[in-house]
């Protein structure tokens, strides 16, 4: 009988929980010639035992046969069937002995088989292009933790240590140390005074121009920090060479640390401790809460501290909170601090922080302490993100903000002035004690002529009506002219108004304002 395919592998089959019977389709001579290899879900190889885990049909058939587990294959587990021919000779022939042709065909089917089984086999190893010559792949004794590579003249392989020049090269491994293969650091561990990072992968040791991200933990640190990275050394967390005192590290924010060959240093291009822009304001804008009278709402956002060099961070929105309930920092908490809401007044409204704590909003009001609140026990910077004007019920009016524009829902109507030929002083309905730009409706009027006011700013040079120095003019007696107008006010809402005839009817009505200093 012939050898007629050079197949001698089937597989790999995938179970289902169901299916035993799997087909074989080479020729064997002995259901002994067969190895059955299970392979599970993790990965692990099993070889199947005759007669115990399995059987065989179709033996010393050309296209092969079957073989039929003793339990069905699992769903996840494949198997695969090969020839396993022992290497043997068993044909005994003896001088002047019988000849017969069938035994010795069997012989040399026999060594085809082993022939195809060894072809197999070398079908899944590793080997060289067929240009290679004067290289060893023998492999060199095994070291724990060690890997395998080249040696300098790629001629045969060496045990390596990872993470040295030997292994990865100068260069690479000159890079490898500033950064670290963890730039990302996730969550700190430890405390706010000794912090832990774990990053993925970890460092083995530290090097100088290391670069670390990550998000601080619950609590700021109170005092000196030091910083432990992948179970090395606690090291100094210093902030522009010196130690920390307390309140640089803040709770639940995003900080970049680099190494300098001694210790870490709080980069402050990143880091919540940084000298930001002064002045600088985002977001943070204000609107009127549930109760619109006595709530306000702060939307989330970033400022510079008055200070000028504290950034203040408010990542979760204020809501429904009460100027008519003392400051508090539970939820619920009000926002004055010995402070009321004025009748036909101002409240500054602030943003404060502290070391250790979460923003609040703070009001206070024009008649008690003003643009200088005393701020509850520690909390330390502020930074003040808006005023509002109160009504004759000592609310709030409704409002929107976009930006420093500040605009009533509702413009009012203030009673008219009579103004004549020298600047009158009138005081518009905008936040005091700071400077504003008021927008307005005006019109005028005069029942016996035609008449031309001017509206200005109280610190411009006080001058006479006449073209082109002039806001309204009207054509005829008791004609009116109206227009809308931005002028600039001082601390007391003040701005300035004058004719160039009396008696002349001013009417103004306020639609909001710009707050030239939040």
């Amino acid at each position: 009988m012939t050898v007629s395919t050079e197949t001698a592998r089937s597989g790999p089959y995938a179970g289902n929980g169901v299916a035993d019977t799997f087909a074989y389709e080479f020729r064997i001579q002995r259901d002994a010639d067969l190895l059955v290899t299970q392979l599970d879900q993790v990965g692990v190889e099993t070889a199947l035992a005759l007669g115990a885990d399995y059987g065989v049909t179709g033996v010393d058939q050309p296209e092969g046969g079957d073989v039929v587990l003793a339990a069905p294959l699992p769903s996840g587990f494949q198997l695969v069937i090969t020839r396993d021919v022992p290497a043997t000779q068993e044909v005994d022939l003896e001088n002047q002995g019988a000849f017969f042709a069938e035994t010795i065909e069997r012989a040399f089917d026999k060594l085809t088989m082993l022939a195809q089984q060894n072809k197999e086999s070398d079908a899944r190893t590793v080997t060289l292009p067929v240009v290679s010559q004067g290289v060893s792949t023998r492999l060199p004794g095994a070291v724990p933790d060690n890997v395998i590579g080249w040696n300098a003249a790629a001629t045969a392989l060496e045990n390596k240590v990872p993470n040295t020049e030997a292994y990865i090269g100068a260069e690479r491994k000159s890079w490898l140390d500033t950064q670290g293969q963890a730039y990302w650091a996730g969550t700190a561990g430890g405390t706010a005074n000794a912090l832990t990072l774990a990053p993925s992968p970890g460092v083995m040791a530290y090097a100088a121009g290391q670069v670390f991200r990550f998000l601080s933990g619950a609590t700021a640190n109170t005092g000196a920090a030091t910083v432990a990275v992948s179970g090395q050394a606690a090291v100094a967390l210093q902030l522009a060479g010196s130690g920390l005192s307390g309140g640089e590290i803040q709770a639940g924010r995003l900080y970049q640390i680099v190494y300098d060959g001694t210790a870490f240093q709080l980069d402050q291009s990143l880091s919540g401790s940084f000298a930001p822009l002064r002045g600088y304001i985002s977001g943070l804008e204000m609107s009127n809460g549930v109760d619109t009278d006595h709530d306000l709402n702060v939307a989330v956002g970033v400022c510079t501290a008055d200070d000028g060099s504290t950034s203040i961070r408010l990542t979760s929105a204020l809501t429904d909170v009460p100027m008519d309930a003392t400051f508090s920092e539970g939820a619920g908490g009000g926002m004055v601090a010995g402070d009321s809401l004025p009748t036909n007044g101002t409240v500054h409204l602030f943003l404060i922080d502290g070391s250790g704590k979460t923003p609040k909003l703070l009001g206070s009001s024009s008649a008690g302490s003003g643009l200088s609140p005393t701020l509850p026990s520690g909390f330390t910077v502020k930074r003040r993100i808006g005023s509002l004007a109160t009504g004759s019920l000592a609310n709030f009016v409704l409002f929107l903000q976009s930006g420093n524009s500040f605009r009533y829902v509702t413009s009012g109507a203030d009673a008219p002035q009579i103004v004549d030929e020298t600047r009158a002083v009138l005081t518009v309905a905008v936040p005091k004690q700071i400077e504003t730009i008021a927008v307005f409706n005006a019109s005028c009027k005069r029942a016996s002529a035609s008449v031309g006011i001017l509206f200005s700013a109280l610190d411009e040079t006080d001058s006479a009506v006449a073209f082109p120095r002039i806001s309204l003019a009207t054509e005829t007696a008791n004609g009116v002219a109206s227009g809308q107008f931005r002028i600039k006010t001082n601390t007391s809402g003040q701005i300035g108004v004058r004719s160039n005839a009396a008696p002349t009817e001013v009417y103004l009505s306020l639609t909001g304002w710009v707050d030239l200093s939040r």
